[in-house]
């Protein structure tokens, strides 16, 4: 009998910096992520979130076209996506506004592997374990 393959987990990064954007693939990866990028704008991510489903949004602070919290306004307004996990890089901690708080994890520079892996597991509590 074969094994199906297991699909891998997908990601949705909208990140600018490009040093921040290959810390994030990285540390995706190792977690056994397949990640999406090359998105800058809050438009963009809420079209390719809508195509995609990932498990988890990365935004950047500031995107080409709005504040990341703004992008993440329209993400949770959409109802298919509105529970997916949203974590904005480089933000302040003022969430607030945002519905549940518990999906939308904001991490203050400087950010490291291991901040991305903590906020990963608690934005997916149980699913996130190293490769």
């Amino acid at each position: 009998m074969t094994a199906i393959p297991k699909l891998p987990r997908r990601a949705l990064l909208v990140i600018a910096d490009p040093v921040m954007r290959r810390l994030c693939c990285e540390t995706l990866d190792s977690v056994g992520f397949a990640v999406t990028n090359g998105i800058d704008s809050g438009a963009a991510a809420v079209t390719a979130a809508r195509e995609q489903r990932p498990e988890v949004i990365f935004l950047s602070q500031q995107l080409s076209d709005v504040p990341a919290l703004e992008a993440a306004k329209w993400l949770r307004s959409n109802t298919d996506l509105a529970a997916t996990p949203i974590i904005i890089l480089g933000g302040n901690a003022d969430a607030a506004g945002l519905g549940n708080r518990r999906e939308i994890t904001v991490l203050s520079r400087p950010i490291t592997t291991a901040h991305i892996r903590d906020a990963l597991s608690q934005a997916l509590p149980g699913k996130v374990t190293k490769r």
